[in-house]
């Protein structure tokens, strides 16, 4: 008899051993990568606006670069359905109402969706619909209707509002699409008071809550000027407003929306890009990361690489416009559409810290420094505030603004808010800079007002004396009546 094989009997083992491994431990399979489509308009709006080439190209490449398993591509075509369903969430960011590139395609997109696949707009294109009739009720128009069964909200002609303004991101949603995004403000054209009033509102998340200026509201003058409905809810009923929002469709796959995006040059601020990316992620069906999707900061270069047309903007005074931006100060970029952007950094020489400002008098209370980076660290300049406490109503705080040169200055404040703060009124040497009283009052959390500008005013070289009045106090705020300057700004 043939002795056995003792080798023939180990790999016998080992086979045997693997297969009840196998068997134990299933073979998991790779996950495909999230495939993402976007689509850019052509630019409309002349230089740094409505730039859909160029930003889809920033949004698309900073996606590439967050290191998570994504495949990105960028079109400037319409793609047909089976285009589309071979990715797992597509973007379009292009002017919108008559020149909607989706108009026609609402069934793709439906099809689309319905299988599962995410959708994102951004600024114009969250409005669709040719005809912008005054006299028409575009509620029910049919185009409309459907859109916003596929979007949740619909940016509406002769309804909504579409404005620049300081859009406070402050008061965030805890959802997903926030998920490392820190508080902000952003000067944009950022529309609000959007059409949502369908079943599908009740699926609809706003992704952050903020109560715009009533005063830019027209209603009658354009069609994007907004609503008597607009001023009933921003001025009457304080309803906060969103310029963001998530929406779980009902039949399927998920969408996101964010009207702000006119300016090319706020796709560089890590906040607006982080919320954007979460938001093109989320709708993907994809996790979003505990601390968002990161990615690096596009440079002065990369941001001007796309644009047509420069009227004489340098690579070196983009990027210290974007540096300053993204220390939370306030660039009014359209102010230098017309010509060369100036160094802005300059303008920092005529800034007046709050917590360093030379106090004169002050009729009531007290007025120290105080450290603010516990309430939001980049928020505040310099993270602290001149605060005054245990003033009341009547009270004036008087400081002192030294002018090097004469000329014409923009003057502007920042002040913190928050529910025991009161109402104010400023005045330079005397005479009032604002009609209305500007109200520090926040219902939740301390707050940065953003940069508020007061208008332009001729000064002469030398002291000027600017005073802050209390003029009392919000009905529901607590009634200390404190007041906090960040800083005060002269721009020539």
């Amino acid at each position: 008899m043939k002795p056995p094989c003792l080798f023939s009997q180990f790999l016998a083992s080992i086979g045997a051993g693997l297969t009840l491994l196998s068997a134990l431990f299933p073979q998991v399979a790779h996950a495909e990568p999230k495939r993402f489509l976007f689509f850019a308009g052509s630019e409309s709006h002349g230089w740094g606006a409505h730039q859909h080439p160029a930003g889809s190209v920033i949004l698309s490449d900073a996606l590439k670069k967050s290191g998570l398993d994504v495949d990105v591509e960028l079109t400037f075509e319409w793609p047909d359905l089976a285009r589309l369903k071979q990715a797992d969430a597509f973007v379009i960011y292009a002017d919108g109402w008559w020149s909607h590139p989706a108009t026609d395609h609402l069934d793709d997109l439906q099809a689309f969706m319905n299988g599962g696949g995410g959708l994102t707009v951004l600024h114009w294109a969250t409005g669709i619909g040719g005809d912008i009739d005054a006299q028409r009720d575009h509620h029910e128009d049919p185009i409309r209707v459907q859109w916003r069964k596929l979007v949740g909200a619909d940016f509406e002609p002769w309804h909504s509002v579409s404005k620049f303004w300081d859009a406070s991101f402050e008061k965030l949603a805890d959802h997903e699409v926030t998920q490392g995004v820190p508080p902000f403000t952003i000067w944009d054209e950022c529309y609000f008071h959007l059409r949502c009033t369908d079943p599908e509102h009740d699926h609809v998340t706003p992704m952050h809550g903020a109560l715009p200026p009533v005063a830019i509201i027209q209603p009658g003058a354009r069609a994007d000027s907004g609503s008597q409905s607009a001023i009933d809810a921003v001025g009457e009923r304080k309803e906060d407003q969103y310029c963001a929002w998530g929406f779980e469709r009902p039949a399927g796959g998920r969408a996101f929306g964010y009207t702000g995006g006119h300016l090319h040059w706020n796709w560089a601020r890590d906040e607006v890009r982080k919320l954007i990316l979460n938001g093109i992620c989320w709708t993907s069906g994809a996790k979003v990361p505990v601390k968002g999707v990161e990615t690096p900061r596009p440079s002065a270069a990369q941001m001007l690489a796309h644009l047509k047309k420069n009227p004489g903007w340098t690579e070196e005074n983009v990027q210290i416009a974007l540096d300053l931006a993204a220390e939370g100060k306030a660039v009014r970029w359209t102010a230098y559409d017309g010509g060369a952007l100036p160094d802005l950094a300059a303008n920092e020489s005529n800034k007046f810290e709050g917590e360093t400002i030379n106090v004169l008098k002050q009729s009531g209370g007290q007025a120290t420094p105080q450290a603010m980076s516990s309430f939001g660290a980049g928020l505040w300049s310099n993270e602290s505030q001149l605060w005054w406490r245990d003033g009341k109503p009547g009270d004036s705080l008087d400081l002192a603004l030294p002018v090097e040169r004469e000329g014409d200055y923009q003057i502007g404040v920042a002040l913190t808010k928050a529910i025991d703060y009161g109402k104010v009124q400023l005045l330079l040497d005397g005479d009032a800079l604002n009609d209305d009283a500007i109200d520090c009052f926040a219902a939740a959390g301390v707050l940065h007002s953003g940069e508020i500008l007061l208008g332009q005013r001729h000064l002469t070289a030398g002291q000027h004396t600017l005073s802050i009045k209390i003029t009392g106090a919000h009905p529901d705020a607590v009634k200390r009546y404190m007041v906090g300057l960040d800083f005060v700004r002269l721009q020539p």
